[in-house]
């Protein structure tokens, strides 16, 4: 499934133009959840990944616009998959939350993310957010996450993210 973006016009309630394929989803697959977010400079990124293998992203060449050049680049190869992208107001960082998946055994898969503090022209290296290391007793090391909510700065509080998630797996023999 490839990352697709259309433009729609509010006003007149019609899409100006044609949908444009901005990047290439390297499998038919319908786990790579492309999503998209607009950068302190104006940039459009879509993210998206290759279903347990690469995190890729392709930005607009204008701004405040679909109507570009596309340009897709791979981020990293951590065998992600279901990101989700984010945008920080104090600062404008960018974090992609991301499973990835260890490969052995299948079912460990902790809750990872980036982060980029350029309007993603760069990224971190991969840091874990939710890790059991694979050592739950009853084999439960599968993060699903089930939500991400950002919560702007208020009274005492900093701003943050507010996860909720769900553990799942039971090993081999379940």
């Amino acid at each position: 499934m490839d990352p697709t973006v259309v433009e729609f016009d509010h006003a007149s309630g019609t899409y100006p133009s044609p949908p444009v394929t901005v990047g290439d989803g390297k499998a038919d697959d319908h786990h790579n959840y492309p999503k998209m977010i607009l950068t302190n400079d104006g940039s459009l990124l879509v993210t998206w990944t290759d279903h347990n293998k690469a995190l890729y992203m392709s930005r607009c060449s204008a701004a405040h616009t679909v109507d570009c050049t596309w340009t897709e680049s791979k981020i990293n190869d951590d065998k992600g998959t279901y990101p989700t992208i984010h945008k920080a107001d104090a600062t404008g960082a960018l974090y992609i939350f991301y499973r990835r998946t260890s490969g052995s055994p299948t079912d460990y898969r902790p809750l990872r993310y980036v982060k980029s503090t350029d309007d993603g022209y760069t990224w971190s290296a991969p840091v874990s957010a939710i890790d059991t290391n694979n050592l739950m007793p009853d084999n439960l090391n599968e993060v699903y996450s089930d939500g991400l909510r950002h919560e702007p700065a208020h009274g005492t509080i900093e701003e943050r993210f507010l996860l909720g998630w769900t553990m799942a797996g039971g090993g081999p023999n379940h």
